[in-house]
């Protein structure tokens, strides 16, 4: 019973983050009216778009302040990629991505059902996934068989 609610979660995380677009760039925009918002720049690409937001921050204890860049990726279909950041002078580092969260959800569900379901069982499973995303389920479970 715990391995099915697992894996109903698991689906439903997966699901979930399929229909999900993220933050769309219209929302994002609307915080260049916050005081600590400096600019926001959007440039379309072949792609998609990216949008790029400034704003700074005063550390509490030492008074600093720091300068924040975002920048969100966008597909042509407006679904956030990645979201990446950037403090001061430093290397951006990136804070989300769909496609490393994708990677990681599909290895957690290989993970649960391939050492207890049988190939029947999980065409069950995979069946109840957006279309778009079994193929790559399907190439893992194969890849660690």
């Amino acid at each position: 019973m715990c391995l099915v609610n697992g894996v109903n979660q698991l689906i439903d995380k997966l699901a979930s983050l399929y229909l999900f677009k993220g933050i769309q760039p219209s929302e994002i925009a609307d915080t260049i009216f916050e005081k600590n918002y400096s600019s926001l720049a959007i440039e379309k690409t072949v792609d998609g778009i990216v949008l790029i937001a400034c704003f700074s921050e005063v550390d509490e204890d030492t008074h600093a302040i720091y300068k924040h860049q975002l920048k969100y990726v966008y597909s042509a279909d407006k679904t956030l990629q990645v979201v990446e950041q950037r403090v001061g002078n430093k290397a951006a580092k990136i804070q989300w991505s769909r496609k490393a969260e994708l990677d990681r959800l599909i290895d957690e569900f290989v993970d649960k059902v391939k050492p207890v379901l049988n190939q029947d069982q999980i065409k069950s499973i995979l069946s109840t996934l957006p279309r778009e995303i079994r193929p790559q389920v399907e190439v893992k479970l194969r890849l660690v068989a």
